[in-house]
């Protein structure tokens, strides 16, 4: 070794020695708390049965927690997943769900993830995770959504028409805007798809993970596209979201992804989700 290569080891040594001794654990999980917390601006309230597990990964569907604000928007990227690209499976949610990711998701190299029984996200940072994310994709278990006519306030969801339903009040209350609607099949299921646009904040607009209200989404100003999939009589949600504010070729480019991702996609054996 020569006395250059020497003496670039001696720094970059003392360098490593140095930020382990500086480094401020303390600092570090306050920014993974913060970045969690915009994943979760979107819930107002949630009862779990157990822990909530959160780690650095990938996700979609919202369904949940889509909440977020960026000063810049991602740029489209070409949507193509290769029928050899590798398959997402989900460990914690049920039903279990397989899918190829969206390259808008996949290629990202910020992106935080968590799972629990009910919901499976992915919030794609735009550069800085510390910030809100640029999208989400997410898939969520819907049981009960908004109805002033119940008795509590909502309603539990047996059948993905009642979310369907619980939409198209909104957009008749002038809460959002349904820009498209198709019927489908995802993996054999029933299916709808929908794009939409969030005009206004409703809290527990979008729907609930449990009965009575509770662990709900709210609406946002976002973008939206999302597959209602009649799952054996359970109501299971794939969806993407990003900022109004987005460039309209930047939606047009996710919708067409998340539309690919969704002939990739396959559950596992239908039966009925339990509501608690």
């Amino acid at each position: 070794m020569t006395e250059l290569e020497t003496a670039i080891v001696a720094t970059l040594r003392a360098e490593a020695e140095g930020a382990a001794m500086t480094t401020d654990t303390t600092h570090e999980h306050d920014i993974l708390e913060n970045r969690l917390d915009h994943v979760d601006q979107r819930r107002r309230r949630v009862t779990w049965l157990g822990a909530v597990a959160a780690a650095v990964t990938i996700v979609l569907v919202v369904v949940g927690a889509r909440a977020f604000t960026s000063s810049r928007t991602p740029e489209p990227v070409a949507p193509s997943p290769s029928a050899s690209a590798p398959r997402h499976v989900t460990t914690a949610f049920r039903p279990t769900v397989s899918m190829v990711l969206p390259p808008w998701v996949a290629t990202s190299k910020a992106v935080i993830s968590r799972e629990t029984d009910r919901e499976a996200i992915w919030s794609v940072c735009d550069g800085d995770c510390g910030k809100a994310p640029a999208s989400v994709l997410g898939v969520v278990a819907i049981a009960s959504v908004l109805d002033a006519s119940a008795p509590t306030g909502f309603s539990t969801v047996t059948k993905p028409e009642q979310l369907l339903a619980s939409l198209d009040r909104a957009a008749a209350a002038g809460s959002l805007t349904i820009l498209e609607r198709t019927t489908t099949t995802v993996d054999g299921f029933p299916a709808t798809v929908m794009s939409l646009d969030e005009l206004r904040s409703v809290p527990n607009g979008f729907g609930c993970e449990l009965v009575n209200g509770q662990a709900c989404f709210d609406l946002l100003a976002d973008w939206d596209r999302i597959a209602v999939i009649d799952y054996g009589g359970a109501t299971v949600v794939v969806v993407a979201s990003m900022p109004r504010t987005a460039p309209s070729a930047t939606k047009a480019d996710i919708a067409s992804q998340f539309d690919q991702m969704l002939t990739t996609l396959s559950l596992s054996t239908p039966r009925r989700l339990t509501s608690s």
